[in-house]
């Protein structure tokens, strides 16, 4: 969408204020799959979630209909654990480690206050490998280093009131605002 900027990375300090030009917010930093995907992936399940609704209303001891509160604890706890292990059995997707954002065309032209600034890094995982009388760690092949901004954005009625709101940017995908001089 948009060119790299190289200069505006080492720019952008904390408390610098900065312009969004590439409306996209980062969701996660990880590998193709997270937990949530698995928990949805278990819930619309048509066989499996009726199932492990029905054993964790049993273990309760509670009807469907009785203490729902309770019972429907156990069944959130009971779907993240199994999702757990169903992403750790998978391997979470793949080996490959990326930064998952989201467009969001509301963003663009949007001043912000650089609030931190962090680095992540993409690449791939390679898994150790052990040996009868040695083993080999496991290593990460570094494809790129990212420079993540988390930004404090502005109000649309006061330009310079920081709203509560907090996102986090790629460094690539703003530019420094520079505040207009008036014309005395």
């Amino acid at each position: 969408m948009g060119t790299p900027r190289k200069h505006v990375q080492s720019a952008v300090k904390e408390d610098s204020l900065v312009r969004i030009v590439v409306p996209r917010k980062i969701l996660r930093f990880g590998y193709p799959k997270s937990l949530q995907d698995y928990v949805v992936e278990i819930k619309s399940d048509p066989e499996l979630w009726p199932k492990l609704q029905s054993a964790c209303y049993a273990a309760t001891g509670r009807t469907k209909w009785g203490s729902q509160p309770l019972a429907a604890e156990h069944v959130e706890k009971a779907v993240r654990e199994l999702a757990y292990v169903r992403g750790k059995n998978d391997g979470w997707g793949g080996s490959k480690r990326s930064m998952h954002f989201q467009e969001c065309p509301e963003l663009l032209g949007k001043q912000a206050r650089v609030f931190s600034v962090k680095r992540k890094h993409e690449g791939t995982r390679y898994p150790g490998r052990n040996y009868e009388y040695e083993s080999e760690p496991p290593t990460f092949d570094l494809d790129r280093a990212v420079r993540v901004l988390t930004l404090s954005l502005f109000s649309d009625h006061n330009e310079f009131m920081p709203t509560n709101s907090y996102i986090d940017v790629d460094a690539q995908w703003v530019e420094p605002w520079v505040e207009k001089e008036s014309d005395e």
